[in-house]
C-alpha cells in the first residue's frame, strides 16, 4: 500500500502515521503493509481499518501506539461505520461491531438470505437484504424489520456521523432525520425522481444528493454553511451546487463537516469546515465552495478512491474497472501497435475512437507537447483518466473538440460507450471468426462468419491476443472455432465489447453455461471477469 495518504485529525494517532496529537494538515503517506493493494477500507470517528488484497487487516484507533494487524480476515466482505464503531461483515453474514476494541457480534443474519449492504449510521446498525427487506438492529439478539419502511427498498444511504437516512424504492425517494430539507422527520422528497438518484451522502449538519439530469449529473445540498452551496447560514431546502453540476460527478464521500466529489475523468473536488486539514488542501480553514484538489500526492496515487472519517480522510488508488485493466495492460504490452507519437507506440484505432479525429491530426498536435504530457494523454486514451486534466483539455481543444465533445469522451464510462459504438460498426471490422454450424440434417458442413475488430478481442482476451500476434499479414483474416457453438461464441464476443451478456429466448442457456463454464481459462480473460456469473444470474431470473 505504498500510495495511501491520510490527512486531518490524528489525535491519539488515529491515522497510524505518527504518534502525535496535532492535525495532519498535509496528506502524508501511510507506510504500513507496503506493496499490498486495498481490498476494503472503513473509518469511524476514531478508528481506521484497511483490508489488503492478501487479507491482512490493518486497524488503527485513537490512543494506540502501534496499528494492529490481523492476518486472518479472508472471509471479510464489508466494513462500515457508526460514529465510534466499525461494522465488519463476513461471508457467512456474521457481523462484528468493534467499538474501539470492545467487540460484540450477531449471528442473526446467518442463513437469513443474502445481505446487500450494511448502512453507515449513528442511530443503530441497519442491514439491507437483497430481497429489499431493511432491518434495524438496536438489539443485536433480536433485529427487527424497520417499521417505517416496507419491503422493496432498492438502496439506503446514511453517514458515519449523521442523523439522517435516505431510502429509494422503485416509486419513491424518502428522507428521514434532520438536515434533509425543510426540517426534521420523515418525508418523501418529491423534487427528485427515484430513478435519477445516483447516491446520497450525509454529514452531521448537511446532506447531499447526486442526481442524474440533463445528460449529466448535478449535486444538491442542504444544511449548514459547510454544504458547499456557498451559503453563509443554514439552508432548509436542497440547493444545486453549481461547481459540482454538469462536470460529470460520479461519486460522493462525506465526513462530519466535509465533502469530496470525483468526476468520471478522475478530478477530485472538496469543500467543508476543514478544521483539521481533512479536505487535503494542505491548509486549515473553511472552504465554502468546492475547489479542485491538487497536489503531488494525487499524482502519486493516480486514479483516486477516498475513505472519510469524521474529521480525517484517506486517499488511496482506485481499483480499476476490468475494461481499464485490460486496456492499460494491452497498451503496456506493446502488442499489435500500428502508430507512433514521438517515442510512444500506440494503436490508431483507439486514438481515432476516443477523439473522433484522424490519428495524424492528433499526432500533429502532440508533437508540440512534452513527452510526459503525451504519455498522460495516451494513458487517458486507454483508461479514460488523466493526472493532468488541464493539459488534457488543452490537447483535445487543439485537436478541434468542443467543450461538449470533451465531456462526451472523458472518463471510463465513455470508454465503455466507445466500445459499444464499435460493436455496432460493421464497416470497420477487420477479421472474421469462422464457426461450424452443427446441423445433423445438412449433408454438407456449414459455417458462419462473425466479423470482429482484432484489436478489441486482443485487448480483452489472451487467446485472441496471442492468435493475432502470430498471424501473418498475407494470411486470410479468418479463424476456425468449429468446436464451439455459434451461440456461445457470439455471447463471448458481445461481452468482450460491452462487458455485458445479452441473450434471447431462443438461446439455450443450459448449453451456454456448459460451454462457458471455463470461459475465463479458455479465452484467457481477466481473472475478475464476471461473464459466467452474469449467465448464472440470467438463468436465475428466468426461473422466477
Amino acid at each position: 500500500m505504498e500510495n495511501i495518504y491520510a490527512c486531518g485529525d490524528n489525535s491519539g494517532n488515529i491515522l497510524g502515521i505518527k504518534n502525535m496529537n496535532s492535525p495532519q494538515v498535509k496528506p502524508e503517506r501511510i507506510t504500513v503493509l507496503k506493496g499490498s493493494q486495498i481490498k476494503l477500507i472503513g473509518a469511524s470517528h476514531s478508528q481506521l481499518a484497511i483490508l489488503s488484497e492478501d487479507n491482512k487487516l490493518y486497524k488503527s484507533r485513537r490512543n494506540t501506539s502501534q496499528p494492529e494487524i490481523d492476518d486472518k480476515s479472508e472471509n471479510l466482505v464489508e466494513i462500515k461505520a457508526g460514529f465510534e464503531s466499525l461494522y465488519y461483515r463476513y461471508k457467512d453474514n456474521l457481523i462484528i461491531i468493534d467499538n474501539n476494541g470492545r467487540k460484540t457480534k450477531t449471528n442473526y443474519f446467518v442463513n437469513k438470505g443474502k445481505i446487500k449492504k450494511i448502512i453507515d449510521g449513528i442511530f443503530a446498525l441497519r442491514v439491507l437484504m437483497e430481497n429489499g427487506d431493511l432491518w434495524e438492529c438496536t438489539n443485536l439478539t433480536n433485529p427487527q424489520i424497520f417499521s417505517k419502511k416496507s419491503s422493496g427498498v432498492i438502496d439506503v444511504w446514511g453517514g458515519l456521523y449523521a442523523y439522517q437516512y435516505f431510502y429509494k424504492t422503485k416509486t419513491q425517494f424518502f428522507g428521514e432525520g434532520s438536515w434533509i430539507g425543510n426540517g426534521n422527520g420523515e418525508k418523501t422528497l418529491t423534487d427528485f425522481k427515484p430513478e435519477q438518484i445516483i447516491q446520497c451522502a450525509a454529514g452531521y449538519e448537511n446532506s447531499w444528493i447526486l442526481y442524474s439530469e440533463d445528460n449529466n449529473t448535478s449535486v444538491y445540498a442542504t444544511g449548514s454553511s459547510f454544504s458547499g452551496a456557498g451559503n453563509s447560514t443554514n439552508i432548509a431546502f436542497y440547493k444545486k451546487i453549481q461547481e459540482l453540476s454538469g462536470i460529470g460527478v460520479e461519486k460522493l464521500w462525506s465526513g462530519c463537516y466535509h465533502l469530496f466529489a470525483r468526476t468520471s475523468g478522475g478530478s477530485i473536488y472538496t469543500c467543508g469546515r476543514n478544521s483539521s486539514g481533512e479536505c487535503g488542501t494542505g491548509k486549515i480553514g473553511e472552504i465554502k465552495k468546492p475547489v479542485q484538489l491538487k497536489g503531488e500526492f494525487l499524482e502519486n496515487i493516480g486514479s483516486v478512491d477516498i475513505c472519510v472519517g469524521s474529521f480525517f480522510t484517506v486517499f488511496y488508488p482506485k481499483k480499476n474497472s476490468i475494461l481499464t485493466e485490460d486496456l492499460l495492460s494491452f497498451y503496456k504490452s506493446g502488442k499489435l501497435t500500428d502508430f507512433r507519437i514521438k517515442e510512444n507506440e500506440c494503436h490508431k484505432l483507439f486514438l481515432e475512437l476516443r477523439t473522433s479525429k484522424k490519428a495524424q491530426d492528433v499526432k500533429k498536435v502532440l508533437e508540440n507537447h512534452k513527452d510526459e504530457e503525451v504519455k498522460d494523454f495516451l494513458n487517458w486514451i486507454y483508461s479514460g483518466i488523466s493526472k493532468k486534466n488541464s493539459i488534457l483539455k488543452e490537447i483535445l481543444e487543439q485537436c478541434g473538440l468542443t467543450e461538449e465533445e470533451i465531456k462526451n469522451h472523458d472518463g471510463i464510462k465513455n470508454v465503455y460507450k466507445d466500445f459499444n459504438t464499435l460493436y455496432q460498426d460493421e464497416d470497420s471490422k477487420d477479421f472474421n471468426i469462422i464457426v461450424k454450424i452443427d446441423d445433423e440434417d445438412e449433408e454438407e458442413e456449414e459455417f458462419e462468419e462473425i466479423p470482429v475488430h482484432k484489436l478489441i478481442l486482443a485487448v480483452r482476451s489472451g487467446l485472441f491476443r496471442e492468435m493475432f500476434s502470430t498471424l501473418q499479414e498475407e494470411e486470410d483474416s479468418v479463424q476456425d472455432f468449429s468446436n464451439k457453438s455459434i451461440e456461445s461464441i457470439e455471447c463471448v464476443i458481445r461481452y468482450l465489447y460491452t462487458c455485458k451478456i445479452e441473450l434471447t429466448a431462443d438461446d439455450d442457456i443450459v448449453l451456454m453455461l456448459e460451454e462457458l463454464e471455463d470461459a475465463v481459462e479458455y479465452y484467457q480473460l481477466n481473472p475478475r471477469s464476471d461473464l459466467f456469473n452474469q449467465l448464472k444470474k440470467y438463468q436465475k431470473s428466468m426461473r422466477k
